[in-house]
């Protein structure tokens, strides 16, 4: 508990006071306007502030550091005044820190980093969030939510904050597990598709997450994993396959009708999967056994149907975003590869119907962005389509529009990641491995 030494107005040489070196303020801003007032008005508020030293050092009330009243100190200082009035208390660590907090929370002048780092000194001096929500009167919600902030790279947060990153912003970011993706997507932060960036790491994250607790839920049933490259027993049949992480959330070997299950894992990185099977002892006739191969050949057909069309999905959203965000300066900068990509396209005679409602609203403004959008509306409809990339066979063939449409955004510097490069190239595991190559 705060102890009073001296009380109101007790005046001290300001040669006396010092910055505390834990403020969570780090930038006073300008003191030109407050030097002024307390130039003609002298200090109007009292410093708090407590003894640089020890009560058993004889120049205790000597030396001292300032609790509240940092701008105030550096203003009178500006001003050229000799003392201050001050309030001089007895504290521990945590009261100082907390008081500090408090104070500058209160008058809304810490960034969401100084809070974060001011909550953080706090809990490493022993601080439990409830005790520092009771010395701070933040909440305990509030505390939690920035504690967890803290782990993001101190320099990326810190630059992230400066560029405008909202508070959404970084609790999004916190939440990813992995330190060096943490530390490398928020040095992003600022440049398109950010926010995309981040959603896909933490949706990857989230089906990782999912597909490692079923497989161990599967574990501790007993249930045993078979190896997808060997050949089955004849009695052990294909059951269903599950997925999406709601799924496998949801998915409680203990609820499955007696019998002897078996798994294997199946998907790929981002989208893994579970596969079920069931040993069936009764014997099947030939045609129970063609009927269930064809069943479960058709599900599984199903489902990698639908895994395919996710990248697919998730890439034209990606290249939507992108477009629409892209600054006007930059296009300007870059328009010559803009200008490049229609003669590519005019070239091939490419016609169709065109939504041109947002390029006629862009024409006047923005031209050359414009030209852009008209661009990507016409290459947009092939490169988004699954079809237009695999024959009959679900084996690939090249898409010339939507290599057309990627050589022009990665100009203008869009980001092709892995996925997008392989439902390109053809070398994604999801397209069909062309006949020649199983023999």
């Amino acid at each position: 508990m705060a102890k009073t030494i001296m009380g109101l107005g007790y005046q001290i040489d300001v040669e006396k006071l010092h910055e505390h070196p834990d403020n969570p303020r780090k930038e006073l801003g300008d003191l030109t306007e407050l030097a002024d007032s307390i130039r003609a008005n002298g200090v109007m508020q009292n410093l708090l502030v407590v003894p640089l030293g020890n009560e058993e050092d004889e120049d205790y009330l000597e030396e001292y550091k300032v609790i509240i009243g940092h701008r105030r100190l550096a203003a009178a200082k500006l001003a050229g005044l000799n003392k201050v009035p001050c309030v001089i208390a007895e504290m521990d660590a945590a009261e100082q820190l907390a008081t500090m907090l408090a104070e500058n929370m209160q008058r809304s002048d810490l960034t969401v980093y100084e809070q974060a780092m001011g909550i953080q000194m706090m809990m490493d001096l022993g601080e439990t969030a409830e005790q520092v929500s009771q010395r701070t009167g933040i909440s305990v919600a509030t505390v939690n939510r920035r504690k967890k902030l803290v782990s993001l790279d101190a320099d990326g947060f810190r630059d992230a904050v400066a560029s405008g990153a909202t508070l959404m912003d970084l609790e999004k970011t916190a939440k990813i597990e992995d330190e060096a993706v943490r530390k490398d997507i928020l040095q992003d932060f600022g440049t398109p598709n950010y926010n995309f960036k981040v959603d896909k790491i933490l949706e990857v994250q989230e089906n990782k997450r999912a597909f490692d607790g079923i497989v161990k839920r599967l574990q501790e049933a007993g249930i045993v994993e078979l190896d997808e490259g060997t050949e089955r027993e004849p009695d052990i049949f294909y059951k269903t396959v599950i997925y999406s992480a709601e799924e496998m959330d949801k998915f409680d070997p203990e609820k499955l009708e007696d019998g002897e299950y078996f798994y294997t894992k199946g998907g790929y990185s981002g989208n893994l999967t579970v596969n079920l099977y069931k040993r069936d002892s009764a014997r099947m006739t030939e045609n129970e056994e063609i009927m269930e191969e064809s069943a479960r050949k058709r599900e599984q057909e199903r489902i990698r149907k639908e895994q395919m069309n996710e990248p697919f999905r998730t890439a034209a959203q990606k290249r939507r975003t992108y477009v629409e965000e892209i600054g006007e300066k930059f296009i300007v900068n870059h328009f010559a590869i803009v200008v490049d990509a229609l003669i590519k396209l005019l070239k091939e005679e490419y016609c169709g119907d065109l939504d041109i409602s947002e390029i006629e609203a862009e024409k006047e403004k923005n031209p050359h962005k414009a030209v852009m959008m008209l661009i990507w509306q016409f290459l947009e409809g092939w490169a988004s389509n699954p079809g237009a990339y695999k024959n009959w066979r679900e084996e690939f063939t090249e898409n010339d529009d939507a290599i057309l449409l990627y050589e022009m955004l990665q100009g203008l510097w869009y980001d092709l990641d892995d996925e997008e490069q392989s439902l390109l190239d053809g070398s994604h595991a999801l397209y069909a491995k062309p006949k020649e190559d199983e023999e």
